[in-house]
């Protein structure tokens, strides 16, 4: 997951680059950041205010205008999106994606990727991989095929 936290890091430089958050605080800033570098502890608005110095309100305004999301949601989203990452990248199983995301019970997460993505976490990397390996002319995982003309006998 460490190279995700990486790719994701490079996106953000990349954006500030072409000026998208100039209009970003200093304090959204910062807290973006601490939430990408902390997104696999709990998170929370009292922690957030005591580590910047700042009240509630002006977290979440100066928050809200940078992501459009409230410090909850964008780190739920984020997390989600890294999970989701894991699942199409690694072969770390549901549980270890979960707590490695930031999620406390695997139950949970599954629940709330379903009502996401539609599916379960497993379904979702199952038809991901096997499309990604069908496009690259590979085989699929999903049944093996006998070959043509030989058959066993009982």
């Amino acid at each position: 997951v460490n190279l995700l936290e990486l790719l994701q890091l490079a996106e953000e430089i990349y954006a500030q680059y072409l000026g998208k958050n100039q209009t970003a605080t200093p304090l959204a800033r910062a807290v973006l950041k601490y939430i990408h570098a902390n997104y696999d502890k709990d998170i929370t608005m009292e922690r957030l205010c005591e580590e910047y110095h700042t009240n509630h309100t002006t977290l979440l305004r100066e928050f809200r205008a940078l992501t459009g999301d409230t410090i909850a949601q964008y780190t739920m989203k984020y997390r989600l999106h890294l999970a989701k990452e894991a699942l199409l990248f690694t072969s770390l199983s549901i549980e270890e994606i979960a707590l490695k995301c930031g999620f406390k019970q695997a139950a949970y997460f599954s629940r709330l990727f379903r009502k996401g993505e539609g599916m379960p976490p497993g379904r979702f990397r199952m038809l991901k991989v096997d499309a990604r390996k069908k496009a690259r002319g590979g085989f699929i995982s999903s049944r093996p095929e006998e070959p043509p003309g030989r058959t066993e006998e009982p």
